[in-house]
């Protein structure tokens, strides 16, 4: 992680870069406007406006992610984002911007994010999600939804960057409860079967369990 460090203490983030154009094109775009009821209770972003961005990649996958979350001044780093191998058809309802919609309301909550980040590298949170597959959902538990974040993309260059885009990856109820029973050793683990099962960040609701 001391290449996150070095970034942002190297004065990088001044220039400009080509950012999410590196790697493929914005389609579509989804304004969480403050004033708007049903985002009323959203938090503010560090950025100002707060867009949920489809991106379609240079290697035909799809991308969701965050734009105005992060800003430098204020110690937001990150920018996050979900990845798949299913069409987004219907970009403001998809369960791909649900996750990523979900995620933003707790980004901002979080004040020592980037300190955890450096400090165990990954992190799985769990999220409240109506109508959620079963096979995909914790049974009996507030949040049932759980998420894998931080694992490295490595079609992402992070130079190309003036934040750090984070990746969040569905986890399977088998894989969250190895998470609750072993802690930060199961993460590292299931980075590395992530890895050896292919696709390491991508999210597919077809994806077998690594446990």
């Amino acid at each position: 992680m001391s290449f996150f460090k070095n970034l942002f203490n190297s004065g990088e983030q001044s220039k400009a870069k080509p950012e999410w154009d590196s790697i493929g094109t914005t389609i579509e775009k989804f304004e969480l406007p403050y004033l708007h009821p049903d985002h009323h209770d959203y938090p503010a972003w560090a950025g100002g406006d707060r867009y949920l961005n489809l991106l379609k990649t240079k290697w035909g996958n799809w991308i969701v992610y965050t734009n105005g979350l992060h800003n430098i001044v204020s110690g937001a780093l990150y920018e996050i984002y979900i990845e798949t191998d299913e069409a987004v058809e219907d970009f403001g309802s998809s369960w791909q911007a649900n996750i990523i919609y979900a995620v933003g309301r707790l980004i901002p909550k979080v004040n020592d994010l980037s300190k955890r980040v450096e400090r165990h590298q990954y992190l799985s949170i769990q999220i409240e999600m109506e109508g959620a597959p079963d096979d995909w959902s914790l049974k009996n538990e507030t949040g049932n939804i759980t998420l894998f974040v931080g694992l490295e993309n490595p079609k992402i260059k992070l130079a190309d960057f003036s934040f750090i885009p984070l990746n969040i990856k569905l986890m399977r109820p088998k894989e969250a409860e190895y998470v609750k029973a072993n802690g930060d050793s199961a993460r590292h683990e299931l980075a590395k079967l992530y890895m050896r099962q292919g696709q390491t960040c991508v999210t597919s609701m077809i994806r077998e369990s690594v446990i």
